[in-house]
């Protein structure tokens, strides 16, 4: 009989996630001589999830998704590196004050993403417009925090002023328009992730798999080096077959050499590396933005958001290998969900489900508590990772 493979996840309460983990500083820029150890190639992804959660996925080698679904993440953030430090809009409010235009306006207080990419939400986000340098594939399910959507625009933009003409890339999912669980990704729930097709030589099939022979090199590469440069990018999935195309094209471009090796490859003791491969991305770019300003005021009014009930209880999307006698109302009582949730979140219509075939379950995080009393705030700056910039010249 097989056994049902079964991912647990323990989490601390919403509050504490809100002010401890979902809303830590953020970590695209950097602290003066910060380090942290390297994480790289598959280590990186097995410790950040991606490929662990892949591997519970596989079993039934038919349960592969086809090369034009984005079943893609789950690599959690990773720290900072070399950092630095960066004025708040917030810098100078007292808790009263922030939960003063909490309540009053909180819209005021900007995009707000607490909790992880994998286990998280969004406030005040940001829905991705329609643009001449793009295509969206899905608006309902396109919004994302401030710093997500203006980053892409940016770089969408440079390519299009840099190499005018071309097809213009899909814009696929970011988040809900409040974040959470989003079908079929394991992250995507806090704003601050985006799939993005590859520019294309010629028009293709929308999220179709991808080879150097059918990417527009050029501006790829061009829209990665912006990323790169130009935004506070955390990661970019790609393609191990494309990054190496794309790493080649760069290095005809005449790109530094140790430059791109740290981009590629990161620098063992000092920086970890910005593209990394994960199954499923010969279709599309996955890009993850830290996000900062966004992330550190869910760190200063994460106490307040769980207090005013202003937030939904943090899911994590784990796995399972039903076996005989399995049934949703079964799984849903084992991972403290619903019914209609594990439908929703597997696309199924009736409540049958079959031996053998792995499903995915949105798992809740835990019971709340009541938000611990915490002192006024002392204000401080962000500290976010340094951007990875080229030598000069």
């Amino acid at each position: 009989m097989r056994r049902a493979v079964l991912v647990f996840l323990v989490f601390p309460p919403l509050h504490e996630l809100l002010w401890a983990i979902g809303c830590a500083a953020p970590a695209p820029a950097s602290r003066p001589s910060v380090r942290a150890p390297e994480r790289s190639g598959r280590a990186a992804l097995l410790e950040a999830g991606e490929e662990s959660e892949a591997t519970a996925r596989e079993a039934p080698r038919d349960n592969d998704p086809d090369p034009g679904e984005t079943i893609d993440d789950g690599v959690e953030s990773p720290s900072v590196t070399e950092g630095e430090t960066r004025a708040h809009p917030l810098d100078g409010f007292h808790q009263a004050e922030l939960e003063d235009k909490l309540l009053r306006d909180p819209s005021a207080l900007g995009s707000i993403s607490w909790g992880q990419p994998g286990a998280g939400g969004l406030l005040n986000g940001v829905q991705m417009p329609a643009g001449p340098y793009h295509q969206l594939a899905d608006p309902a399910h396109a919004w994302g925090t401030q710093e997500t959507v203006d980053g892409l625009l940016h770089c969408l933009g440079m390519v299009a002023e840099r190499w005018p003409g071309g097809v213009p890339p899909y814009v696929g999912h970011l988040s809900a328009r409040q974040g959470g669980p989003l079908n079929p990704h394991v992250s995507h729930q806090s704003g601050r992730d985006a799939d993005v097709g590859y520019y294309l030589t010629s028009r293709g099939r929308q999220f179709g798999r991808v080879t150097p022979a059918t990417m527009d090199l050029k501006r790829t590469w061009a829209f990665v080096r912006a990323l790169i440069t130009d935004t506070d990018v955390e990661l970019i999935l790609i393609d191990e077959g494309l990054q190496r195309a794309l790493r080649d094209y760069a290095r005809t471009q005449g790109e530094d050499a140790d430059w791109l090796a740290a981009v590629f490859d990161g620098v063992p003791g000092r920086l970890r590396p910005l593209i990394l491969h994960a199954r499923g991305h010969a279709t599309h770019l996955h890009v993850r933005f830290s996000s900062p300003v966004a992330r550190e005021t869910a760190r200063r009014v994460g106490p307040l958001l769980a207090r005013h009930r202003l937030v939904k209880e943090p899911h994590r999307i784990v796995t399972h290998l039903a076996r005989s006698g399995d049934t949703l109302a079964l799984l849903a009582r084992r991972y403290s969900t619903t019914v209609e949730s594990i439908m929703q979140a597997n696309g199924l219509r009736s409540t049958h489900i079959r031996a053998g075939k792995v499903y995915r379950i949105p798992a809740r995080l835990g019971p709340t508590r009541p938000p611990r009393a915490t002192p006024n705030p002392v204000p401080r700056q962000m500290v976010v990772e340094k951007r990875r910039l080229p030598p000069p010249g």
